[in-house]
């Protein structure tokens, strides 16, 4: 009986990342995007006079980093469920086309 993997390798032999890895890594860069959208463009924006600057206690900044976070996150979560859905696809045609290949060599002897 063959041992099960507990860490499998990719094809070039490093070891895969973890699922909790690789969120860290969208979480993390959906926020610096999203803060250097809401507030370094922003605040380059207003400092050329492109955008009017806001009354005091009203700075919509805050608000633009929670939604432009939350759309990011949405965005890479449709991405990785599209990509998850083609590489499914992809893996039953080449199992389709595995189980032809193996019917064909039966069939020859």
């Amino acid at each position: 009986m063959d041992a099960v993997e507990t860490n499998p390798t990719t094809a070039t032999g490093t070891p895969r990342p973890s699922t909790v890895t690789v969120l860290g890594f969208l979480v993390t860069t959906a926020f610096v995007l999203s803060y250097l959208c809401a507030y370094a463009l922003t605040n380059a924006l207003l400092a050329r006079d492109v955008l009017r600057h806001w009354a005091p206690g009203a700075d919509p900044r805050p608000r633009w980093l929670a939604l432009i976070f939350v759309s990011l996150l949405a965005v890479f979560g449709v991405a990785g469920w599209l990509i998850r859905c083609a590489s499914s696809k992809q893996l039953r045609s080449i199992d389709a086309l595995a189980d032809a290949t193996e019917e064909f060599r039966i069939g020859d002897n």
